[in-house]
């Protein structure tokens, strides 16, 4: 049985984001692909709260917490 077309998509998603932030490694950049639609959130109204960021950023706001915080701690 193959997997689901969103079970695939997922996995080529991991990969992608660990090839992307191998990339941003080597070119000495810090920073890791699954801040981007937390920044992208940031960059457009900044400061906003954790609700604010998952409204724009398209996810909940269980899953922005950890991805805001992660990229705070990170930067």
């Amino acid at each position: 049985m193959q997997p689901g077309l969103g079970t695939q998509l997922r996995h080529l998603l991991e990969l992608l984001d660990g090839a992307v932030e191998e990339a941003y490694a080597l070119a000495g950049m810090r920073y890791r692909p699954r801040y981007t639609p937390v920044m992208r959130a940031l960059i457009a109204q900044e400061p906003s709260t954790i609700g604010q960021i998952a409204e724009a950023a398209k996810i909940t706001q269980p899953a922005a917490r950890p991805v805001a915080r992660a990229a705070v701690t990170y930067s």
